[in-house]
Order: C-alpha cells, then sequence, then structure tokens
C-alpha cells in the first residue's frame, strides 16, 4: 500500500470542523483543501512524506502496515490514531492534541541505529521491495521532519493529522 502522504499540524477550528463532518466526501475535501492550504504550507504546518509513511510505520511498529500494530503511542506515528475516513482509498488518521506529546516524546527517543535495524529487518515480501540504504537516508529524514512537527504541535497544544490518497 503506497501513496503520497502529508502531516497536518491542525488549527484548533479545523480540528473542531473535521471531528463535526458526517460523509466521507466531506471528510476528503476538507482534507484536500488543508492539504492545497497555503496557509499551512507558509505556517509550517504540512510535511509532505510522499510513501516514506509507510517504511515509517512498519518500522514504528511490528514491521506491518496494520493500524492495530504496534504500541502505544509509537503507533499513532502513523496509522494509529483516530480514522475520520471509513471507505476505501483514503485515510486521514487524527492524533488528539493529549496523545500528541506522548507521541513526540517516544518519536524523540528512536536512535538512528535502532530504526536503521528495524527497517532493514523489514519482510521484503511484505514491504514489496528490499531496502536499501539510500532509501533509509530518505526514510529517517523524513522521520525526522514528522517528529519535528509532532514536537510543534505538543508544544501548541493541536491536534495532528496524517492523510494519504491510496
Amino acid at each position: 500500500m503506497s501513496g503520497n502522504g502529508a502531516y497536518l499540524i491542525l488549527k484548533r477550528d479545523d480540528s473542531k470542523k473535521l471531528q463535526s463532518i458526517g460523509t466521507d466526501d466531506e471528510v476528503r475535501e476538507f482534507v484536500a483543501g488543508l492539504r492545497q492550504s497555503k496557509l499551512y504550507r507558509s505556517d509550517g504546518l504540512l510535511v509532505e512524506c510522499g510513501n516514506c509513511w509507510d517504511p515509517i510505520h512498519r518500522c514504528l511498529t511490528e514491521g506491518r502496515l496494520d493500524r492495530d500494530a504496534g504500541e502505544f503511542p509509537l503507533n499513532h506515528f502513523v496509522l494509529g490514531g483516530k480514522h475520520m475516513f471509513r471507505g476505501t482509498g483514503f485515510m486521514a488518521v487524527l492524533v488528539r492534541p493529549d496523545i500528541v506529546p506522548l507521541v513526540a516524546e517516544m518519536a524523540r527517543d528512536f536512535k538512528r541505529s535502532d530504526f536503521h535495524d528495524r527497517y532493514f529487518a523489514l519482510d521484503q515480501s511484505d514491504f514489496g521491495r528490499a531496502p536499501t540504504e539510500k532509501e533509509f537516508d530518505l526514510v529517517w529524514s523524513t522521520f525526522r521532519q514528522i517528529q519535528q512537527l509532532f514536537d510543534d504541535a505538543a508544544a501548541d497544544r493541536a491536534a495532528v493529522l496524517f492523510t494519504v490518497t491510496l
């Protein structure tokens, strides 16, 4: 499963609105608007992560792309939060403001060497390709950008949204 993902630090009003939306179509439209927002981009509230979200989630959980995999709070770094979209082909995963600091702290403590070991231990048949040093460097760099986003959101007591179109 892959697609170009993104993380957003949600402004309080946008977080409330997202949680009040009733249909999947409205969620998808609202999230697309946030992701394309010049304000979110210029304020540093958006991190595009390409398809790095997939190996990041696998490295932080049990190596599987499963939203129920892994232990709290690291499993909330990608897929373990509240799924705001119930259909297929799209994900909008919300991490509440009270959980964001816990995720940020655990991610901050994650060492490159441990991440490297987990990345190269991924099951190639399940992952769909052989891990490479070049991809690892990109994945680690992206992980650190997202980790900083979680730190920033924690400081602001804001929610974080992960979104991807599959």
